[in-house]
């Protein structure tokens, strides 16, 4: 639609206004996602610790596939 005004400019007026979609409150795992993130990284660190004292490899030699694990 156009809308005439004062100074004989004409303008386009929206139909439809424009709104926000409505925010969804976060779930728990969205919530919490931090807490697991943290505790699954302390998890396979300390597994992996764990593996190289059972198998009695030496730490140097062990060094880099312990931490690509």
């Amino acid at each position: 639609k156009f809308m005439e005004i004062d100074n004989e400019e004409n303008i386009i007026v929206p139909l439809t206004e424009q709104t926000n979609p409505a925010e969804l409150p976060p779930t728990i795992v969205q919530r919490f996602s931090g807490i697991f993130y943290a505790l699954l990284s302390a998890f396979l660190f300390t597994i992996s610790v764990f593996i190289t004292k059972q198998l009695e490899v030496e730490l140097l030699s062990a060094l880099i596939p312990r931490f690509l694990i």
